[in-house]
């Protein structure tokens, strides 16, 4: 087996979906590199903490397919968000609207976007590359999720 290093983080932040929308570059970088240790159908949800800081919320990762994962990460953001904002749910939906979902390949189809949105994220980090990019993007605009194109993939074997 012979692979490239995994030494670049993205080659852009470029917002796919029609919303205007413009990417904290800092936070970006942290939830790539959270992702992209993370492995296996990785998504990391990250925030910017109320201090200023950079937070991992949850994480998924080393399970069979990306939806699961995501469960797995919204799953436990919602928990770390609890302890810090309550058990009000406009608090942690609004706290979770706040957070960026990075996954380390590309959406085969929108159902992981799906699950990221439900849980009240409104920003995905993904590398695209899919055949089916222009249906993620759609539902992306459909669930007023900003889906952001990294072109970079972290899914290592």
């Amino acid at each position: 087996l012979v692979q490239d290093p995994d030494d670049t983080l993205f080659a852009s932040l470029r917002t796919a979906t029609r919303a205007p929308f413009s990417a904290d570059p800092d936070l970006a970088a942290f939830g790539v590199r959270a992702a992209r240790a993370v492995k296996s159908n990785a998504i990391a949800i990250a925030r910017r903490a109320p201090r200023g800081g950079l937070q991992l919320l949850g994480m998924g990762a080393g399970q069979p397919n990306r939806v699961a994962s995501a469960r797995l990460a919204a799953a436990r953001a919602r928990e770390t968000l609890r302890a810090a904002v309550g058990d009000d749910e406009r608090a942690l939906r609004d706290a979770m609207g706040q957070a960026y979902a990075v996954s380390d390949a590309f959406l085969p189809f929108a159902d992981t976007l799906e699950v990221l949105a439900e849980a009240g994220l409104r920003v995905l980090l993904q590398p695209g590359g899919s055949i089916r990019d222009g249906e993620v993007i759609a539902r992306g605009d459909a669930l007023g999720v900003h889906v952001v194109m990294t072109e970079t993939r972290h899914f290592r074997h």
